[in-house]
């Protein structure tokens, strides 16, 4: 199980019980093998020869390992400089969606990984850009968020379609605001807003929108389209969440693209892993 000069990244949610102790043995066995590690945020009592990342963004390495809840697993893809960059996920937390091994397996996978039994398997992301440039936003692995700024009064959400070079209006409402998810993403706060759960061998993109006052239908489009969002006034100004992670505040009439991205969210898979165990937590 020797890998001399493979770089790894470690990335650990602090908040979880145990998260600590598991980033610790996580890391002995990889430098065990001879493998250069890179962890963040700093551990106490981190073995010796663990280097300290001083962001995520900061982790140029060939592999990396996310230990803690979901949250976890979408701030490494987000933040990974290299979008490329495979990703095993160690789960603590309640659900785990995005994780392949837990409490109960993870040196057994982190050994798999370490021998080279494992496969990479690649998810759906999307790209974000807003009307008039200026800002350059990650890929999003599982969703956009197209909300009201200011809790308790509702946005004019407009949503439409690209066809034909232009954007086609789908609906208007007023509400909360719009959910735009990858099938990785539907069982999550897609899911909480009354959207379907995908099967991750469908590709679509699920939208779902937010407490609209009349009634709107969740729907599934090709994951070849372009959805374009935008809020009008004078109601409240729109603010766009991407990941549960990145915060944008957005102007009145300035529409937001969503579409697929070229570059997929990659998963180290060790194990007996299926996209049926995905749907079952989904189910439990």
């Amino acid at each position: 199980m020797e890998r001399p000069g493979m770089r790894v990244g470690v990335v650990v949610g602090m908040g979880l019980r145990g998260s600590r102790a598991v980033a610790r043995e996580v890391c002995k066995l990889l430098l065990d093998s001879g493998a250069e590690v890179y962890v963040y945020p700093p551990i106490p009592d981190a073995p010796e020869g663990v280097r300290r990342a001083g962001r995520v963004e900061d982790m140029h390495v060939d592999y990396a390992i996310s230990i803690g809840g979901d949250g976890t697993v979408l701030r490494t893809f987000l933040f990974l400089p290299d979008k490329d960059t495979p990703v095993l996920g160690i789960g603590l937390g309640e659900k785990s969606f995005l994780s392949v091994a837990n409490r109960g397996n993870y040196v057994e996978a982190v050994r798999k990984f370490l021998s080279g039994d494992f496969t990479v398997r690649e998810e759906m992301r999307l790209e974000v850009s807003i009307e008039g440039g200026g800002i350059e936003l990650p890929p999003v692995l599982n969703d956009v968020v197209f909300a009201s700024r200011i809790t308790g009064k509702t946005c004019d959400l407009h949503l439409g379609l690209v066809e034909g070079g232009s954007v086609r209006e789908v609906w208007r409402t007023k509400g909360d605001g719009v959910i735009i998810a990858t099938p990785v993403g539907s069982t999550a706060y897609a899911r909480s807003a009354g959207g379907p759960v995908l099967d991750l061998d469908l590709e679509g993109i699920v939208i779902v929108p937010i407490v609209p006052v009349d009634r709107k239908p969740a729907m599934v489009v090709r994951p070849d389209r372009v959805v374009c969002v935008w809020a009008g006034r004078p109601r409240s100004p729109p603010l766009l969440i991407l990941d549960g992670q990145i915060r944008v505040e957005v102007d009145y009439d300035r529409r937001v693209y969503v579409r697929r991205s070229r570059k997929g969210a990659r998963f180290i898979v060790v194990g007996g892993y299926s996209t049926v165990t995905h749907l079952a937590k989904a189910s439990a």
